[in-house]
């Protein structure tokens, strides 16, 4: 069916060209004259269409109801959005390559990167801890949209391998072409994310001055997969098939202000401010816990849970000059100034919302009422023991609420004024006594307490069949919050066994409480990547004709100075205190209370994963548009580009690395020496063996004689003793005093292996220097009026990124070490075009070739030994060595891509002239590429996208009242073979296989994709009407057919390792969650003046 629609709309386009020679000299200038009136159709214009490139005007992005950049791309082929779940779309996929692969520029400021090496996305990019994605743009700011496919640096400079998409945004001149003022209000609502949108947009002159303001505010929800309504919500974890819940609200604020003190200068000023936050639950996540569901009678209770704010925002300020005057070497400069912020920061929460958290539940009602802890009956409760087990228990005697309750100790329990009326003796506090050495049956004794009273409370109460005497003294005290309170110390009297009156603190008293901590306790992370950019743009036009040529030129520099970094936070603090919770903590070093969320709420100290670099990118370029006649023009540009970073760690400033992920990476850590177990014994002075010890005495020359009788000169000596145990003591001292210097000796080395990390970071952290040459040239051949040749070969590159050069991480399952000898990544684009035009009607033909080289790939290096540098509980650091599994990122791989593409648009006024305002259009994209890589050779491109036709019908009234417009997207199904699955090995099974081993319900055997896209056909509507000039309706009808499938783009998101963006592997189950919306609506409202 394809095929045939495909035939029928070339046969009427080459049927068309047929006749185009027909037409007269006359007709042909009126087309032309027409040709100049501003239709909104521009960017169709045949003439003005260039090889692999594709303009989409602000009228263009209106009509097709664009909203972000998945519309901006929808009635595209050979270009599509790269999915990444919760973090939204980050970047395009263009020729087989994606993200930083592709260049994305607003205002030709380079955007932020990705951390794109592979080595992080190992490592974090499962997890959802990093806002790893491209940052995007406000639609209604744009004046122009460009998409080029193919290599071609010369526009972008660094990242222009697959291609480039580039924003223009609105300037005042845009809406002041005929007045002085424009307002325009623009609204709208679409279903499939629950949007509702306001767009302001004010422009005016006056005199030599000119301002504009663009103000965006959108407000939605997720975007609703197939079937949203029928999930089931509290299904939670990979298995999850509701799109997880998100709120996202997004604002832009474009602003302008221009002089223009004469007609052939003008100076300008701008404001770009935009920000996306999207807070939301992570129900997909794969370690949440489900609800936890208490006895009968009970309400559910609501585990922690992971939420998500996530903001990125980008702020951009602006100068430009410009000057337009015929002069030797220009006819325009312009001069721009530009400053640029960029933070991607993810947020995650493990904390609870509502009132139906577990840490906060109070099953038993339990509160205060007039200085009585009493149920939610107001009654009071009891404390039972029954000669194993003791119980709580209500005024019924019913022991319902014994799992709800606890007892605190009187010495931990603080008697809160704003809880506790201090001031009414009316009023007193009834305290448990639970004394240990009661073993009676029944309820335990209780005794009441005045808080209103200064002088001891002396009380005797009847425990164990016995009288016990207490004293109780009040306390005021103000807690660090400055909340007052009352504290009751305790004392018991009794005798000793001197028969003695003493007296001691009484700790068996207690007071009610609830089971829980009383408070939620909040463990968050945040994490920023910063980019922030400061450019320097200088600009030259030119026009001549040199030897009856004529050139248009281009030509300039720029200079830009980017700051990459990263930096973590993290802590815990608590929220929703109830009655019974203490806020009031000793938080110095060494108390009890370190590590209590609420006593103690802690902030660590920022930290990174990656080292701050610096960068300078300088670049030169020269385009010129030689026009040798009318039928023959070649466009040549070259651009050269000099990148050089320069890491910028500073210990104790920036934030810190982990001393764990470096050390002895590449320096390696001093070994130390050995030191026993156990310390020898020392050998003191006084133990060194002496003659004149009676041990050592054998005989008295004189008989009889004792040693102490014995004349000093007739004592007969051990020698063999005495020599041995000399040498033993002088072999002790030894060992002792080796021992002595050893200790001191590995102090050392503990000292000066303190300072290995920073050795390494700045071992590995130098400064890198990249350069190079890129260049286009196209050949433009118009043989005939109604044919025209287009000949392109173009050379793009990109520098590697300062993560993957710089991150370095120590596992001895996973250990990354930088590598500053990678190579810039290049790509050369071939492609040749046919057009078949009239007017505004063509029909485009073309093939192309992309070859990549030395695309950056992590590669295993082996196995190294390295000191771990363990620590003693002595705190010294042992000699250990572990067998570390060494990886690196290195140029290795190649790739290519080639494919065809058709474009073409049939208006039915340029054959039949009652029939203007229809037209009838197609689009088709079918590409295949492949990547060589070391372990399974050349293997299929996952960035290419399926092959892709959208045929498209419309009409437009006369003087453009009302029209519609229908498109039918019919892409194909995913093969299995032109897929990749790069861990494909690890997850075949190594022996005989069991059910874990089955993913999406079959063992692997290949290394094709477990998750693909079917093919479907998905037909759209969008129609509009103008009743009055300046008042616009628009709505739009998507995938009227409800036709349930999912892009090949949502199906490569899904992960096989991680915690997030995964569905259950054997089954599948939880992929309905990556679905495209059904049937959905978008309605819009412009109004202008």
């Amino acid at each position: 069916m394809n095929k045939l629609r495909f035939s029928m709309i070339t046969i009427l386009m080459l049927g068309l060209n047929v006749n185009l020679q027909a037409v007269d000299i006359e007709e042909s200038n009126s087309i032309e004259l027409d040709s100049v009136t501003v239709t909104g159709e521009s960017d169709n214009d045949p003439m003005q269409k260039k090889v692999g490139e594709r303009v989409k005007s602000a009228k263009t992005l209106t009509k097709e109801q664009v909203q972000d950049t998945r519309d901006l791309v929808k009635y595209e082929t050979g270009v599509s959005v790269v999915e990444t779940g919760r973090f939204g779309a980050s970047g395009y996929a263009i020729r087989g390559v994606d993200e930083n692969r592709v260049a994305i520029t607003i205002d030709g400021l380079r955007q932020a990167e990705t951390l794109s090496s592979q080595g992080f996305k190992e490592i974090f990019e499962g997890y959802g801890n990093f806002n790893n994605t491209r940052n995007g743009v406000e639609i209604q700011t744009l004046k122009q949209a460009t998409i080029t496919k193919g290599a071609d640096s010369i526009k972008t400079g660094s990242g222009a391998l697959g291609g480039s998409v580039m924003f223009e945004t609105k300037d005042a001149r845009d809406y002041l072409l005929d007045k002085d003022y424009f307002y325009g209000f623009k609204t709208g609502i679409s279903t499939a994310n629950s949007q509702r949108y306001g767009s302001h947009t004010l422009a005016a002159r006056y005199k030599w001055f000119d301002v504009l303001l663009i103000n965006t505010k959108r407000k939605l929800r997720e975007t609703k997969n197939y079937g949203y309504d029928e999930y089931d919500d509290s299904v939670v974890g990979r298995e999850r098939e509701k799109a997880d819940p998100y709120n996202i609200k997004k604002e832009s604020t474009l602003l302008k202000f221009s002089f223009q003190p004469a007609d052939n200068a003008r100076i300008g000023i701008a404001y770009d401010n935009g920000k996306v936050n999207s807070k939301g639950h992570d129900f997909s996540y794969t370690l949440t816990p489900n609800n936890i569901t208490n006895t009968k009678g009970i309400d559910k209770v609501i585990a922690d849970r992971r939420y998500t704010n996530d903001t990125t925002t980008r702020k951009n300020f602006s100068a430009t000059y410009e000057v337009f005057s015929e002069m030797p070497f220009w006819d325009s400069i312009k001069i721009t100034y530009s400053d640029q912020k960029i933070k991607a920061r993810a947020r995650t929460d493990e904390t609870c919302e509502g009132a139906s958290c577990q840490n906060i539940q109070n099953h038993a009602g339990l509160h205060i009422k007039d200085n009585k802890t009493v149920d939610k009956d107001d009654k009071e409760l009891s404390f039972h023991y029954d000669g194993s087990l003791k119980k709580v228990k209500n005024h019924k005697g019913d022991d319902t609420y014994n799992k709800f309750v606890a007892t605190k100790r009187l010495s931990e329990y603080k008697f809160y004024c704003d809880l506790y009326d201090c001031y009414s003796s009316d009023k007193k506090i009834k305290l448990v006594i639970d004394d240990k050495s009661d073993y009676t049956k029944g309820a335990r004794q209780t005794v009441e307490v005045d808080l209103t009273k200064k002088e001891k409370q002396k009380i005797t109460t009847k425990i164990n069949g016995g009288d016990k005497n207490f004293d109780f003294t009040i306390e005021d005290k103000v807690d660090k919050n400055n909340r007052r309170y009352k504290k009751i110390l305790a004392q018991y009297e009794f005798t000793n066994g001197f028969n003695k009156q003493v007296k001691e603190s009484y700790n068996d008293l207690y007071m009610f409480i609830p089971n829980q901590p009383g408070y939620i306790e909040n463990q968050w992370k945040e994490r920023d990547l910063n980019t922030d950019t400061k450019q320097f743009n200088l600009d030259f036009t030119k026009n001549l004709e040199l030897k009856n040529l004529e050139h248009y030129l281009q030509y300039g520099l720029s200079h830009a100075s980017t700051k990459k970094s990263m930096i973590n936070k993290a802590g815990y603090n608590a929220k929703n205190p109830q009655w019974w919770a203490d806020s009031d903590g000793d938080c110095s070093e060494g108390s009890t209370d370190i590590g209590n969320a609420l006593k103690c709420p802690k902030t660590e100290k920022p930290t990174s994963f990656l080292i701050p670099v610096e960068s300078d990118e300088g670049a030169l370029y020269l385009k010129d548009e030689i026009h040798f006649s009318d039928q023959i023009s070649l466009d040549i540009g070259f651009r050269h580009d000099r990148v050089k970073y320069r890491p910028r760690y500073i210990p104790g400033r920036t934030p810190k690395i982990a001393d764990d992920m470096v050390k002895g990476l590449f320096i390696p850590l001093k070994p130390k020496r050995k030191l026993p177990e156990k310390a020898p014994e020392q050998a003191h002075d006084w133990a060194k063996p002496n003659k004149d010890n009676i041990g050592y005495f054998k005989l008295c020359q004189e008989s009889n004689k004792s040693f102490y009788m014995c004349p000093p000169d007739k004592k007969v000596i051990d020698e063999d003793k005495f020599n041995k145990e000399l040498k033993e003591f002088e072999e002790k001292d030894k060992t002792y005093k080796n021992y002595l210097k050893d200790v001191e000796y590995n102090k050392l080395v503990d000292k000066e292996n303190e300072t290995n990390p920073q050795k390494n970071i700045e071992y590995f952290s130098q400064p890198r220097e990249f350069k190079n040459n890129s260049y286009a040239l196209t050949a433009t051949l118009d043989p005939t009026e109604f044919v025209r040749v287009q000949v392109k070969y173009s050379k793009g590159f990109r520098v590697p990124t300062h993560e993957e050069l710089y991150l370095a991480f120590k596992h001895p399952d996973f250990t990354i070490k930088p590598n500053v000898d990678l190579k810039p990544e290049i790509a050369k684009t071939k492609e040749i075009a046919l057009t078949l035009h009239k007017n505004m009607s063509f029909l485009t033909m073309s093939i192309f070739k992309t070859e990549y080289k030395d695309f950056l790939d992590l590669e295993y290096k082996g196995t190294e030994k390295l000191n771990q540098g363990n620590q003693n509980n002595n705190g010294t650091q042992t000699n250990s060595s572990l067998d570390f599994d060494i990886y690196q990122n290195v140029n290795r791989q190649d790739a290519s891509v080639n494919g065809f593409e058709i474009s073409s648009r049939l208006n039915f006024e340029d054959i039949y002239s009652k029939l203007s305002g229809f037209y009838i259009g197609y689009k088709l994209t079918n590409q295949r590429g492949s990547i060589l890589t070391k372990q399974d050779g050349n293997v299929p491109m996952n960035a290419i996208q399926p092959k892709k036709s959208i045929y498209s019908f419309g009409y437009t009234a006369p003087n453009d009242t009302f029209g519609v417009d229908f498109y039918l997207t019919s892409v194909k199904a995913k093969k299995p073979n032109e897929t990749y699955n790069m861990f494909w090995k690890n997850e075949k099974p190594s022996s005989t296989a069991d059910a874990r081993d089955y993913i999406n319900g079959k063992l692997v055997t290949d290394s094709s994709a477990h998750w693909l896209s079917n093919k479907y056909n998905i037909l759209d509507m969008i129609a509009y009407v103008r009743p009055k000039k300046n008042l616009t309706f628009r709505l739009g009808a998507y995938n009227i057919t409800d036709e349930k499938y999912i892009t090949w783009d949502s199906a490569r998101s899904i992960r096989s390792f991680g915690t997030m963006n995964m569905v259950r592997k054997t089954d599948s189950l939880g992929i309905n969650r990556f679905n495209a919306p059904g049937r959905n609506f978008k309605l819009d409202f412009e109004f202008t003046y």
